[in-house]
């Protein structure tokens, strides 16, 4: 819970030009969390160079689609990005709702139902399965 020396750390290892792409994504975690001036720019270049480096790595693709995601211009490739995610982790039910409320918000609701059966039908645990359940209902009402 070291946020701040976290930050140092990780922004050092980036600085020193490395090729981790863990140091990239979870500089970009630090830098979103810590906000400021120019913020999401910043979370975004950490976030594709962690998908540059390591482009299996669904947690960089999913985080990414998220930022995207916050400006309505950018909702198609925020879905792609999504998408993207839960081809790497299919099993990944919280990636499932994830790209099915973007669907829902780009007005899709059969492919947003359908993601979210995907996650209800991949979710382990009690939290997941209901989170996915929760959104599905959500479906129904519209």
């Amino acid at each position: 819970n070291e946020h701040a020396a976290a930050a140092r750390w990780f922004g050092r290892a980036v600085a020193l030009d490395s090729s981790s792409y863990l140091s990239h994504y979870y500089s970009a975690i630090l830098t979103r969390a810590a906000g400021g001036a120019d913020a999401s720019a910043r979370t975004e270049r950490h976030l594709r160079q962690a998908i540059e480096l390591n482009p299996a790595f669904a947690p960089a693709y999913a985080r990414l689609s998220a930022l995207c995601a916050r400006d309505e211009t950018r909702l198609d490739e925020a879905v792609s990005l999504a998408r993207k995610a839960v081809e790497l982790e299919p099993d990944n039910a919280a990636y499932w709702v994830d790209l099915g409320q973007l669907l829902l918000r780009l007005n899709r609701i059969r492919d947003a139902w359908a993601a979210g059966r995907r996650g209800l039908a991949v979710a382990r645990g009690s939290s997941t399965r209901e989170l996915a359940a929760s959104f599905l209902r959500g479906v129904e009402s519209r």
